[in-house]
């Protein structure tokens, strides 16, 4: 007898998306703490003035990139960007977390820069001007840089190669149903505030 394939049930790939999200929580936690802890260092003015130079090169591109466009544009090219991020932060975490470590230290580095500058620049009430572009956005990235140190450890485990199987299937159905729906709507918030700004 062929034995009768499972349906698709949209309400158990969540259930169980969330409770490997519940299984990663420490994984989570550390990923938050070291962004912030990092971001506050650099907003702190502890800087390297030639990574500052690269990063004012690299927002100076981003910023032409995204010139010209309208808002469906605007909102399709946030998203592709964070996904790309998102996604090789959970598939680069496959060599032992090593890689996404450094997206991690990289985006913190970013964040806590680009702060500085904002609130130099304009004050401090223009953190609470920022806050909206975060709100999806930062959960979704979190998660996905999470999801990446929790694959790097598979080494660690009685039989790594299960492991590593297991750990990637389950991130993936995370990234599709909690990071992607998590982006889609920071895309559109931030694709909005950015043509009315």
């Amino acid at each position: 007898m062929k034995k009768s394939k499972k349906k698709f049930s949209l309400i158990q790939e969540y259930k169980k998306s969330f409770e490997f999200l519940k299984e990663s929580r420490n994984y989570v936690f550390f990923v938050v703490a070291l962004f912030f802890l990092i971001s506050l260092v650099v907003f702190s003015d502890f800087q390297n003035e030639q990574i500052n130079e690269i990063v004012k090169e690299e927002l100076k591109k981003l910023v032409e990139e995204f010139q010209g466009l309208n808002v469906f544009q605007t909102i399709c090219k946030i998203f592709f960007n964070n996904a790309t991020v998102s996604f090789f932060s959970i598939l680069l975490g496959m060599f032992f977390g090593v890689f996404t470590l450094v997206l991690i230290l990289v985006n913190g580095y970013v964040i806590g820069f680009v702060s500085r500058m904002a609130v130099d620049e304009s004050g401090w009430k223009i953190i609470f001007t920022l806050i909206p572009h975060g709100i999806f956005e930062l959960p979704a990235v979190f998660i996905s840089f999470a999801l990446g140190l929790k694959i790097g450890m598979f080494f660690l485990d009685k039989n790594p190669w299960e492991k590593l199987k297991s750990n990637f299937k389950n991130s993936m159905r995370v990234f599709i149903f909690v990071v992607i729906p998590l982006l889609v709507v920071a895309a559109v918030i931030e694709g909005v505030l950015i043509i009315l700004a």
